[in-house]
């Protein structure tokens, strides 16, 4: 009979576990782990006779074939891979051409052989899944000729729950099958591996044929059995063999401990001569630091006297606004407002009396017929000229301005925000070499550090880093100076960075911004500015890191979803961000050509005068460290210079390897001071997710200088083709070394290298960033005008769309509802002057309502924004109001924040010009980043929605003729479905209010008024009298 099956170890269980769980729970590469082990403790003598005999060998449970791969490749010989299911079988076959596979059940007495098919069994971690492993193997013995090799977990007390056996001395037996005995074992302990799959001991045996150990001539040390692996039978006899021989040696080590000593005493006079010199460099140092220390507070002295002198001048210049305040609200400023006038019209000159009569003519406040006939009665003539580039507010309440010192730069282009990953000054890399470039294009430029200023008070401190003030760094102001790394903001952190953030946003007033993220902590705050451009550069695979809080790693998903545009610097970052966004681009990394490419004067020297094997950059946790470690033990006549932070504990780690030195931090300018020391250059990371989506910037640095590189087989590397000496398994590495440091470049490699480095420059991918950014075109957003009179109203309106709406990809439609004055001639004139203009002449008022359906029917946009012509818009209101649209799809319908509408999206804000209306809504409007609320009506002075909505809620209801309660019948429309209507409150839109109804008659508006309410109310019942946010009162 063949040996029972437990239920755990059926063919259906495993089928089950290779289908669903193998791959998500780590099987092929626990398999590789335990195979590795096995490969890297084969005894010397049994590897070089298996090669040379080009033995045949059975993988007996070989799963998915991935450490069966591994036998082929590393001991190169016939190697054929058995298992007992299908599935694992097929995917085997699927995933490695090398061995063969085959899907038969061995202890099934049916298929078993009558005679030995294979030169060698080999089992790993398979013999523990049986309750009578040693029948097992006694049965799979008919299938080898020459040699039993076994990995099995040893002495397991505390068994895996699918295990059913534990090996110990008391049962590994000496002999299988009256055949085989055994001539080999080695106990490992993989509990201080890293990565490690196995958190205890593993014994690796080799049994041979009786007639096969006669040709082996092997000696004691050839079996290496030691006491703690040896079954008890023969323990005496090799402890005795271990007791004569460990005599031996401390014969040999008497003889040499006279020497020793001897030595010892040369040795510590000579360590008495480098104290004395240690003990003069200490106290030159301590002399040093003291000055040091001495002009830095000097310094900080200094600072601290200048900052009082800031803040003196700052009081002094406040102090001076508040008296030129109080003047200019006093009597004899109003009372001397015409003589001032006068005396203004008379500096003016001639050449510009025509312009200021023009000016005066629109500031009037009387009636436009009436001074229409004034200038036909003083100039002649009968046309209408076009108003003002701007109107003042009427009847508006005065503020007092803060004096807000002018950042630095130009404001034609976007400014751009980096949210810093790390601090600009620790560690120059991707980030800074980014913001350098597209500060270069033209760009303002921020950085925003995350070393942050402890203090509870909103502000920030800048430090200008470019004579043209295009690239500055931002220090935000939070008390408790938090990091980003170990959490997401807390709610108290958020509070106070956005204030602080508001602080910045009111004085630098940006149109729009590019908003670009480089850790996912920042996302809170750069996806709530106004009009902002959402950019994630993804540098890493942050859940690779493995020690990712839970926290910001939801945040990177999020960013993921929502971001405009998504920068990766690797293909495999590429699959990962497709899966989640569709505008993603492939950024790579890059050099700074010219600092890497010149030699430096000087260059480290090893005073032993070996040839360098060289690293720089962080030592942490994916730094390969056990193959550098062999590396070292390899090259001992070579220095092994790892230049860097260690993070990881891989100096101590280390510590036994005279070879291996140290440098600690190195600044970024000193760099090029190693690397032409350098020999080689290692990159030796461990291959682990996070390395998997690496593209490694220290690469384009290395070929900059036309060194040798070698470098583990990451993904990335297929980009250095030819260039880079990449090693799939260890020795191939360690040949590659070998062959680097036999011969150097050549003149032709560094020539080859160095023009691939100089075609991979920062600046480089910095325009490919750049034209990333600018070809990308947001979705169309179509704003319908409705116009009736009032042209001077209509042309400030418009000229505030062209100078505000910072927005790439807008359309505007103006329909006239048969204006009376020259509104009709002024519009045909405008359609003329730019691109995306359309214009709907009716022959007569159609209302409201019809004419913003017109509009609405040849609206192209993927959003639509109705806009009464009595407004006057503020920078970057489309974008930010159509992001409340994308943000929350539950939103059907958004309005902004105003200064004069009948219901809660009124505020309390006051302002005498636009000029200060623009700062006053800015100051508002930075406070409530982000912001909005549930709004019972949105006010149609200015809305927006998404076709979408638009499509199934319909067009306006005409019925309400001229207007007035068709805003109300709309929102109630939208609510019936079951979305919210909205107020944005960071945007802010300035209002005339009721500029068409108020040429009117008083009865014919209530008349009006009174008409639509009862229309309104027989669909929807009573109407709900529209409410004042608190503070305002009721709305009568």
């Amino acid at each position: 009979m063949g040996t029972k099956l437990p239920v755990v170890n059926s063919e259906g269980y495993w089928t089950r576990r290779f289908h669903d769980d193998w791959e998500s729970l780590g099987g092929p590469e626990q398999t590789r782990f335990f195979y590795k082990t096995a490969l890297d403790n084969l005894p010397k003598w049994f590897s070089e006779k298996i090669r040379r005999e080009k033995a045949s060998m059975c993988d007996w449970g070989c799963a998915t074939g991935d450490g069966t791969d591994l036998l082929a490749q590393i001991l190169d010989v016939p190697v054929v891979g058995v298992d007992f299911s299908d599935v694992a079988i097929q995917t085997a076959r699927g995933r490695y051409s090398k061995p063969e596979f085959q899907a038969v059940d061995y202890l099934s007495r049916e298929n078993r052989p009558s005679q030995a098919k294979y030169d060698i069994l080999f089992t790993s971690n398979t013999l523990e899944h049986f309750p009578n492993p040693q029948e097992v193997l006694k049965d799979l013995a008919v299938l080898a000729r020459k040699y039993l090799v076994v990995l099995v977990p040893f002495r397991e007390y505390d068994r895996h729950h699918e295990h059913e056996a534990t090996f110990d001395q008391e049962n590994i037996p000496i002999s299988i099958a009256d055949r085989f005995d055994l001539v080999f074992s080695r106990v490992v302990d993989l509990s201080g591996h890293q990565p490690s799959y196995w958190a205890g001991e593993q014994i690796l045996l080799i049994y041979a044929a009786r007639e096969e150990i006669k040709s082996l001539n092997l000696c004691l040390d050839s079996l290496e059995i030691t006491r703690e692996s040896i079954p008890t039978g023969v323990e005496l006899g090799m402890a005795k063999a271990t007791i004569a021989s460990l005599e031996e040696a401390v014969t040999a080590l008497r003889a040499d401990l006279g020497a020793a000593q001897e030595a010892l005493r040369e040795s510590s006079s000579q360590l008495e001569r480098v104290r004395s010199e240690l003990k003069l460099a200490n106290h030159q140092y301590l002399e040093q630091t003291h000055a040091w220390e001495k002009r830095e507070a000097e310094l900080r002295h200094a600072l601290m006297a200048h900052d009082a002198e800031l803040r003196d001048r700052e009081a002094a210049v406040l102090e001076r606004d508040l008296t030129i305040a109080a003047i200019k609200h006093s009597t004899s400023w109003r009372l001397t407002k015409p003589l001032r006038a006068v005396g203004h019209v008379v500096r003016l000159g001639k050449r510009k009396m025509h312009s200021a009569a023009r000016l005066a003519y629109h500031k009037t406040p009387v009636p436009q017929a009436w001074k229409h006939a004034l200038k036909q009665r003083l100039l002649g003539g009968a046309s209408l000229p076009l108003p003002a580039a701007t109107t003042v507010p009427e009847a508006m309440s005065s503020i007092v301005p803060q004096l807000v010192p002018p950042l630095r730069g130009a404001k034609d282009r976007a400014d751009v925000f980096v949210w810093g990953i790390i601090d600009w000054h620790f560690r120059i890399q991707r980030p800074q070499h980014i913001a350098r470039g597209m500060a270069r294009r033209g760009h303002r430029t921020y950085y925003f550090s995350n070393h942050f200023i402890d203090d509870p008070k909103p502000g920030f401190r800048i430090e200008v880093l470019s004579e043209d003030g295009l690239l500055n760094v931002v220090y935000l102001h939070v008390a408790g100076v938090p990091s980003i790394y170990s959490a997401a903001a807390s709610a108290k952190t958020t509070e106070d960075l956005r204030a602080s953030l508001a602080v910045f946003l009111v004085e630098a007033a940006p149109a729009s911004i590019i908003s670009m993220v480089q850790h996912p902590f920042w996302v809170p705050f750069a996806d709530r500015l106004p009009n902002r451009h959402l950019v994630y550069d993804m540098m890493d695979h942050h859940e690779g890191f493995g020690d990712g809080a839970p926290d910001i790693l939801e945040l990177e998903e999020r960013i993921l979803r929502e971001a405009d545009q998504v920068i990766v610097t690797s293909d495999f970052l590429e699959k990962i961000a497709r899966a989640k966004n569709s505008s993603v681009h492939v950024v790579r990394n890059a050099c700074e050509y010219e600092h890497f490419a010149t030699r430096p004067d000087k260059v480290f020297e090893d005073p032993l005068g070996r040839q360098i094997i060289g690293y720089y950059g962080a030592i942490a946790h994916w730094f390969d460290v056990d193959l550098v470690e062999r590396v070292a033990q390899a090259f001992p006549d070579a220095l092994v210079l790892l230049v860097g932070a260690d993070s990881a504990g891989v100096q101590e780690r280390l510590r036994h390897c005279p070879n291996v030195q140290f440098t600690g931090e190195v600044k970024y300018i000193d760099l090029p001071f190693y690397l032409y020391a350098f020999d080689v250059c290692l990159l030796l990371f461990k291959i682990i997710p996070l390395t998997l989506a690496t593209n490694p910037v220290k690469v384009y640095e290395y070929l900059s200088a036309g060194r040798h590189v070698v470098a583990v087989d990451l993904p990335e590397m297929a980009q250095f083709s030819g260039l880079v000496s990449v090693g799939r398994e260890e020795a191939e590495i360690m040949d590659h070394i070998r062959a680097a440091l036999r011969t150097p470049p050549t003149d032709a490699e560094v020539t080859q290298r160095r023009r691939f480095a100089s075609s991979q420059t920062w600046d480089d991918r910095a325009h490919t960033l750049s034209l990333a950014i600018d070809q990308y075109n947001p979705p169309l957003v179509s704003l319908v005008l409705v116009t009736y009179n009032k042209l001077e109203l209509t042309d400030a309106c418009l000229r505030s769309i062209e100078k505000n709406t910072h927005y790439k990809n807008f359309e505007v439609i103006v329909v006239d509802n048969n204006s009376r004055d020259a509104t009709p001639e002024y519009l045909k004139e405008w359609v003329t002057r730019g691109k995306n203009r359309q214009i709907i002449l009716n022959a007569d008022n159609r209302g409201f309502a019809a004419a913003n359906n017109q509009g609405l029917k040849i609206a192209r946009g993927h959003y639509l924004v109705l806009l009464n012509n009595d407004t006057y818009v503020t920078p970057g209101w489309l974008g930010t109001l159509v992001r409340h649209l994308e943000r929350d799809t539950a939103s059907g319908i958004v309005g902004p924040v105003t200064n004069n509408i009948g219901n809660e999206a009124k505020i309390d804000i006051a302002y005498n010009t636009m000029e200060e209306m623009e700062y006053a809504a800015r100051l508002y409007t930075a406070g409530h980043m982000g912001q909005s609320f549930a709004i019972y009506t949105a006010a149609f002075f200015c809305v927006a929605l998404s076709r979408k909505m638009y499509e199934e809620v319909g067009d306006l209801d005409e019925a309400f003729g001229i207007g007035m309660f068709e805003d109300d019948d709309y929102c109630r429309r939208i609510q019936q479905r079951g979305y919210i209507v909205r107020c944005a409150e960071d945007v802010f839109i300035h209002h005339h209010h009721s500029a068409s109804f108020n040429l009117m008659a008083v009865d014919a508006r209530a008349k009006l008024f009174t008409q639509n309410r009862e229309l309104y109310e027989r669909k929807w019942g009573p109407w709900q009298p529209h409410e004042y946010r608190p503070g305002f009162g009721r709305i009568l």
